[in-house]
Formats: structure tokens, C-alpha cells, sequence
């Protein structure tokens, strides 16, 4: 992670504004609340505006630390809808069938935050909306999480209302007590899954969805591939590439259909990367090394397992690498007696979240 990814702004300022809104209505004062995060108030009102990560979780914090109430993370979600997310909430509306919602998700979700990506899968009769995470937010991280995944669960049931969907969500983390309170207002949860997502029966996918538009979910993608391309012009190229190389069936995508996907072609690309000191092949064994570290806290997953789910072809080459990021087998890193966080970044980049 780069100090680019904590200071350029990619954070839709309407989720700002509904934190705001849920600390003011548990009688937490503005000015308080506000007070030291640097945020303008002027880019509070600016229609399109958006924070950085730091103010995002800092922000965050101050209103967890304000309200003592965890469950606002829940509140969050419940409060977030269509019109919430701007012009990604109307390519959702619009779209076709709930595939096409889903790959429309996928492919769109840096214009939410680059905090957080998602992929889509079909596991048995079971598809999956698993969150992947970009930016490692220390003591705010079960909360951030809980936001964003409550968030599209809800902002899809609005999707596909008409079809009546049955979502399933998972957390990896046990029950919280103040869950208790929420119980009937959100979907099925499994908690201490292992993994954060969202699940619906595969039969869905091709079902149409009651506000479909070729035309305008069209216009909508255009609108969204330049709001795209300028963050990947203004800094964001790291975090978009990263948000792209995602595992399916543990096979990571090339450098030319991340290119594709970020609509450039691989020169271009290779261009970008090398001008902030990057390569391809390094963000990809990032990637690899923090997801490795992630499922090295699941005891129920052998190495050879894990070494499969992260691209590798043998243990043996998988082993290998993990010696050359953390000076041990992945064997003998499981059996550490405290391990560091999974997310592989500076201290003080975790700190500037606070």
C-alpha cells in the first residue's frame, strides 16, 4: 500500500454525509464529531466530492468513539440505498439480468472506494459476492466491513426487489452482541465463516431484473469506464490494478486483461506502474503474499490448499515464495505463537487510519 492510497480522495462523500447524519441522530454533536479530521465542510456539500481514506477512517472511528454504539455500523448499511451510490447505484438498476448487476458490481466498485473490492463466483447452486480488502483499517476494520457489506446486500435487495431475492451473509468474526438487535432486520448471517460475502441461489442470476435499460445501462458503464480512467490518471493506478487481481478458481488475471479491464492498453500500463516504481509482477506477489498471510488463519486450510487458492502449481513453489516474503514456511509462520496482521503494511499507514 502507498501513502497515495491514504491521501488521494476516492471516498464517495454521500457515505460521509450518512455517518454524519447517524452521529447526529444519537445526539453527538457536529462540530465534536468533526473536530481535528481535516475535513472540509465545503466538500461535505459538493456534489460529487469525495474524501481521502485517512479522513474516511478516521471519521469512522470518531463516530464509533462518540456514539458507544458498534451497531451504527449496521445502521450504516440499513440507510444506504440506490441513490446513495450515485451513478453506480443507477448501472445496478439498470442492468439486464442480476449477472449483468454482478458484473457490473465487480467491475465498478473502485468509484464506491478503492477501500474495498468485490468478486462474484459460483460455488455449487450457490452464487458469491465476496468482499476483498485493499487498505488494512486496524481497530475499525469489523465495522468497515459490516458498512460495506450490509451496504450492497441492501442496495441489491432495492435491485432486485421484485424478484424476491434469498441473500445469506457471512462474516469471519463470532457473533457481536449487538447483533441482537438488528437480527430481524438483515438477512440470514453465518458468523466465524472465515471469509466476508454474500450469498443467493445460482438460479437468480438469469432472472431479469424489473427496471432493466440497454440504453441507459449503457450510458451509465460509459460514464462510469471515464470516471474510471481519471482515477487511474490521478494516482489510483496501484489500487486499481490491485483491486482487479482477483483469484478465480485460484488463477490471478495477466497484465493484459487487468489492462483490458482498466480500459488501457498493456503498455500503457506498464508505463504507469513503472512511473510510480512498480511492475506488474511485484503488485501481483503483494496480492498473493497478503492473501496467503489471510488464509494461513484458517487452520481448516492445509498449505498444499492454500497454495493452489493463491495461484501457485506445486506447495513447493508456494513455499518458496512465502520464504522469500516473511523468512519462514508457511508451516512454521502458522505455528508462530502471535502473527502479524494479514494485510502486509507499515504500521504507521494502519495508524494514519486512526
Amino acid at each position: 500500500m502507498t501513502s497515495d492510497a491514504l491521501t488521494n480522495p476516492t471516498v464517495h462523500i454521500a457515505y460521509a454525509q450518512l455517518t454524519i447524519q447517524l452521529a447526529l441522530a444519537r445526539g453527538v454533536r457536529r462540530e465534536l464529531l468533526l473536530e481535528g479530521l481535516d475535513i472540509d465542510p465545503a466538500e461535505l456539500q459538493r456534489p460529487g466530492g469525495r474524501l481521502t481514506l485517512r479522513q474516511w477512517g478516521r471519521l469512522i472511528a470518531r463516530a464509533l468513539k462518540l456514539t458507544r454504539h458498534p451497531g451504527i455500523a449496521y445502521e450504516f448499511g440499513l440507510r444506504n440505498n440506490l441513490t446513495t451510490h450515485g451513478i453506480f447505484g443507477y448501472g445496478l438498476l439498470s442492468s439486464a439480468t442480476v449477472r449483468d448487476a454482478f458484473e457490473f458490481s465487480t467491475r465498478f466498485a473502485p468509484l464506491t472506494t478503492v477501500a474495498f473490492g468485490m468478486r462474484w463466483f459460483i460455488e455449487g447452486d450457490q452464487a458469491v459476492l465476496r468482499l476483498t480488502e485493499r487498505i488494512p483499517f486496524g481497530s475499525v476494520r469489523q465495522a468497515s466491513i459490516e458498512m460495506c457489506l450490509v451496504s450492497w446486500w441492501h442496495t441489491l435487495m432495492q435491485s432486485f426487489e421484485a424478484l424476491q431475492p434469498q441473500f445469506e451473509m457471512r462474516f469471519e468474526w463470532p457473533e457481536p452482541p449487538h447483533f441482537r438487535a438488528f437480527r430481524d432486520r438483515l438477512p440470514p448471517l453465518r458468523f466465524a465463516a472465515g471469509v466476508n460475502e454474500l450469498r443467493c441461489p445460482v438460479a437468480l442470476l438469469d432472472r431479469r431484473i424489473g427496471t432493466a435499460n440497454e440504453m441507459t445501462a449503457r450510458m451509465v458503464a460509459g460514464q462510469c469506464e471515464r470516471e474510471l480512467a481519471q482515477m487511474a490518471g490521478s494516482g489510483n493506478c496501484l489500487e486499481r490494478v490491485r483491486a482487479a487481481l482477483v483469484a478465480e478458481h485460484g488463477e490471478y488475471p495477466g497484465l493484459e486483461a487487468v489492462a483490458c479491464r482498466l480500459c488501457t492498453s498493456t503498455r500503457t500500463l506498464k508505463r504507469r506502474l513503472h512511473a510510480l516504481g512498480y511492475s506488474f509482477q511485484q503488485l501481483l506477489d503483494e496480492v498473493r503474499h497478503r492473501e496467503a498471510m489471510r488464509l494461513l488463519a484458517n487452520p481448516a486450510l492445509s498449505v498444499e490448499d492454500i497454495a493452489g487458492m493463491v495461484g501457485y502449481s506445486s506447495s513447493a513453489n508456494f513455499t518458496r515464495a512465502f520464504r522469500k516474503w516473511q523468512g519462514a514456511t508457511p508451516g512454521a509462520f502458522r505455528h508462530q505463537p502471535a502473527s502479524p496482521p494479514p494485510l502486509s503494511a507499515p504500521a504507521e499507514a494502519r495508524a494514519a487510519l486512526q
